[in-house]
Formats: C-alpha cells, structure tokens, sequence
C-alpha cells in the first residue's frame, strides 16, 4: 500500500515540476496538476494541503537542475572559476 501511495506522490511531484517550469508557478492550479496527473482533485488534497505545500520542493528540484545544468555548461565551454 506505501508503494502505491509514493508512485501516485511522485507522479505529482514530477507532473507539478514539469507544469511549474513550464508556465511558472503561479500560472499553475491545483486542478491543472489534477487532469495533467491524472490524480483526481479530491485526492491530491491527501498528498498536499495546497499547491504553495509541494513548493518546497519544486524550489529545490529547480535549483538542484540549475546547478546540474550550470555545471553542464561551464564543462561544455571549458568555464574555470
């Protein structure tokens, strides 16, 4: 029962990220995470209170990417700081 109640976790976290870095946050809704998820909206209350709850970590996904990419960068260009 955990195992299923992670996946349908981690497809919101993941579905969330992708609709925020896509359009930003607060263009995003509750319901929108719900039809993109496919996670009824009733039920995504019993994973997060509220959109602003998953924001904690959205924001670190965020930056760890940004690093990930920034380093990514600085490699491709032969960037030393």
């Amino acid at each position: 029962m955990n195992t299923r109640k992670e996946d349908i976790r981690h497809v919101l976290l993941k579905t969330a990220r992708e609709t925020f870095l896509s359009k930003g946050f607060k263009a995003v809704s509750m319901r929108e995470i719900s039809e993109k998820s496919g996670v009824g909206l009733s039920n995504i209350y019993n994973y997060f209170k509220s959109k602003d709850v998953s924001d904690n970590k959205i924001e670190r996904f965020i930056a760890e990417y940004v690093r990930f990419r920034a380093a990514e960068w600085k490699a491709l260009f032969n960037v030393n700081e």
